[in-house]
């Protein structure tokens, strides 16, 4: 879930995308994409983006761990993943090895 207002500056990644909202939504320039809608970035592919004032909670899928590249200020990326990690994830799925090490922090390990 992210935040209403939080602003995605332009970036990209290295893997092909693809956005699922499940509620709220954003806006990527003048295109609105509200709940259902279905977003396909190829890699690459340049794109920011702004959430709606009720927020979104979108699901996003990947080939594999993604990096990203920022066109502009570095500085705007980072505040941008500092204020979406405030909130913890609902759910994360990943395949083997991606999050090697990762322990969500409501989860106790065995």
């Amino acid at each position: 879930w992210l935040p209403g207002g939080l602003v995605a500056p332009p970036h990209s990644h290295d893997h092909d995308e693809v956005m699922y909202v499940l509620e709220g939504g954003f806006s990527m320039g003048k295109r609105r994409c509200g709940p259902g809608t279905v977003v396909y970035l190829e890699a690459g592919t340049q794109y920011g983006f702004k959430v709606w004032d009720e927020g979104v909670r979108f699901l996003n899928i990947r080939s594999g761990l993604a990096s990203y590249a920022e066109e502009g200020n570095a500085a705007k990326m980072e505040a941008f993943f500092r204020k979406a990690a405030r909130r913890k994830p609902d759910l994360i799925l990943a395949t083997e090895g991606v999050l090697d090490g990762y322990v969500a922090p409501d989860v106790k390990k065995a």
